[in-house]
């Protein structure tokens, strides 16, 4: 039983250090990609922005590397409603 315990906090500990999650480590890749414009508010963009997920983003992210310049490219590609 203990042997079972220790084997179990291991692997939690493993799946924790390399970010390994149930769903798998590229999920979060593959749900960016699949993330349309129309399913994005601005400020979920801002978000993604101050994490520096520009890369991620879209075409029309490529090459910003200033959270200060993704957010105003935020404010053009996905205005208030």
């Amino acid at each position: 039983m203990a042997l079972r315990t220790i084997l179990a906090v291991l692997a939690l500990l493993f799946c924790a250090c390399f970010g390994l999650h149930a769903e798998g480590p590229d999920s979060s890749q593959m749900q960016t990609a699949q993330t349309s414009k129309i399913e994005m508010t601005q400020q979920q963009c801002k978000v993604k922005c101050q994490r520096f997920g520009m890369k991620r983003m879209g075409e029309a992210f490529q090459g910003i590397t200033s959270p200060t310049v993704c957010v105003d490219k935020c404010k053009e590609v996905y205005p208030e409603k």
